[in-house]
Parts: structure tokens; C-alpha cells; sequence
């Protein structure tokens, strides 16, 4: 136990301008061949809401940089080293996620005063859209944990066991995450019934939709009602209708059965009795 002999506060001078060199690398486990450095490959900074800093760094809209912005959210370039890698001054990450460390952690003290853990994650991808499967393409994004503090002791001893300095330092921890999607170059059968699957259902959304808003909600909607829907007859009485007809067909079938039929003589005489179509008996008279 030591009795604390005498306290003193100091504060490193334009802490923001420290900078931080990130330094990694990405292997696909499943597809070896998608790897890479970050000295290899680019990438940009997420910045949330600062305004100033899009505009101060050139930001764009996508993190592959197609489309210039000048307003947040954007992307904007890291700074980069003779060998590629890159890095940043700890302001700008603080601006990114629209923090200070004069902003109050807790207990009325800033950060500056109690330190911050700040998560730094990294996400990789290399799918493009349209264009399929490209190069790996990372993007930044710090986010600093709200309320957070951080702080390291380093014991300085004047005499072993008998008096020390003790630092009790606060700082801006930073802790990497790494993650992200990187597709090979082949066909997938299981993203192929993803994909049919999820565009069928919005189909069936966006149609039911239509309709409701057609039939119950626009000025219109009793003439769509009436073109929508097709009034049919009782199909039941449809049925029974035919099923009439058939048998009518067929009795007058037999009724036609009975009709006369000539002998097989040409030249005999007609029979002088013969049924007409109608079934009457019809009389045949010769006259000279």
C-alpha cells in the first residue's frame, strides 16, 4: 500500500493529430485464391454525418468512388505511405463518427479526459452488381463506443518497494474488426433459388398491392372492379344445360333410325304408306 504523496494532471498537446496506420489482410478460407494486403488493395473511410469532411477530402458516393459528393453520408481516400499502406490522423477518425473529444463521456468528463474505445471495422467485398465478381474492395468505418473510457498503468519505481510514479494514462483504444463477403466465380444453385424466391415474392407483393389499390382506393375503382372480375354463369346449371342437349341429340337420333328406307329394287314402287321426317303417314297417290 502506498499513501499518494502528491497528484498532477497533464494533457498531450493536439492529441487529434496523431495518426494510425492500419496495416492487413484478408484470405478467403473456402477460396484460397481470394486473398490479399492492403498495400495491394483499395479501399476508403465511412464517414457518417461530417459534412465538412466530405467536402474537405473529396468523398463520393460508393466506397469504389464512382460518384463525387460533397455531402455526408460519403467516402473519402485514406492517406497512403511510400509502401502503400494507409493511414489517418486520430481527428479524422473522431469526425467520421461525429464525435470529439471534447464531447462529455460521463460524469461530466470529455474524452479527453477519460479516453474512448473506438471499433475500426473493416469490410471487405468484390461483388459488383451488374459486372459480377472484381477485385477485393474494403471500406472503414470507426465507431466509437458512447460512454466508453480507457485507461493504462504504468508503475515507475524511484526505490524497489518503497516509492513509485504512478501513470495513470487515458487514451483512444482501438480494436480491428475484420468481415465482409467475397464470392467466387461459378454457379450457384442455392443463390439461384435465393434469388428466384426473393423476386417471386415481390412479384406477389407488388401485385396484391396493384389490386388493393385499384379496387378500394383510387377515384376509378368500380370500373376496375367491373373489368377486373368476370361475371360467369352457374357452371352447375351449365353442366345440366348440356347434359339436356345430349339427351335430346340422342333421342332424335333413334326418331331418325325409324325413318322408311328404300327397297333394294331401284325400280320398285314406292311403299304407298310412308313415314315422314315427323313421323306421319303420308299417302302416295298415282295420277296419269
Amino acid at each position: 500500500v502506498y499513501d499518494v504523496a502528491s497528484e498532477r494532471t497533464n494533457y498531450v498537446m493536439a492529441a487529434e493529430r496523431f495518426t494510425v496506420l492500419i496495416d492487413h489482410s484478408v484470405l478467403a478460407t473456402s477460396i484460397r485464391h481470394l486473398q490479399g494486403t492492403s498495400s495491394a488493395l483499395s479501399g476508403r473511410l465511412y464517414v457518417k454525418k461530417s459534412h465538412a469532411l466530405c467536402e474537405e477530402y473529396g468523398g463520393s458516393v460508393t466506397m469504389r468512388g464512382l460518384v463525387e459528393t460533397k455531402t455526408a453520408p460519403c467516402y473519402i481516400r485514406p492517406n497512403t505511405t511510400s509502401r502503400g499502406l494507409d493511414f489517418f490522423s486520430l481527428d479524422v477518425l473522431l469526425r467520421a463518427d461525429d464525435v470529439s473529444l471534447d464531447d462529455v463521456s460521463y460524469d461530466g468528463k470529455t474524452y479527453r479526459e477519460t479516453g474512448a474505445s473506438l471499433i475500426f471495422e473493416i469490410t471487405y467485398q468484390n461483388f459488383r452488381g451488374w459486372p459480377g465478381v472484381g477485385e477485393i474492395f474494403y471500406s472503414y468505418t470507426p465507431m466509437v463506443v458512447r460512454g466508453s473510457s480507457y485507461k493504462y498503468y504504468d508503475a515507475i519505481y524511484a526505490e524497489y518497494r518503497e516509492r513509485r510514479h504512478l501513470l495513470n494514462q487515458h487514451g483512444i483504444y482501438v480494436e480491428a474488426v475484420q468481415g465482409g463477403e467475397l464470392r467466387g466465380r461459378g454457379f450457384s444453385f442455392n443463390n439461384l433459388l435465393i434469388q428466384l424466391t426473393t423476386s417471386l415474392t415481390l412479384f406477389a407483393t407488388a401485385t396484391v398491392l396493384t389490386d388493393f389499390l385499384a379496387i378500394y382506393v383510387l377515384p376509378d375503382r368500380n370500373h376496375y372492379n367491373d373489368y377486373k372480375y368476370e361475371v360467369t354463369p352457374d357452371f352447375s346449371d351449365m353442366r345440366h344445360e348440356l347434359e339436356e342437349r345430349e339427351r335430346g341429340l340422342l333421342a332424335g337420333q333413334i326418331q331418325a333410325s325409324d325413318l322408311y328406307r328404300p327397297p333394294d329394287d331401284p325400280d320398285a314402287a314406292p311403299d304407298p304408306a310412308r313415314r315422314s321426317a315427323d313421323g306421319a303417314i303420308t299417302d302416295w297417290h298415282d295420277e296419269a
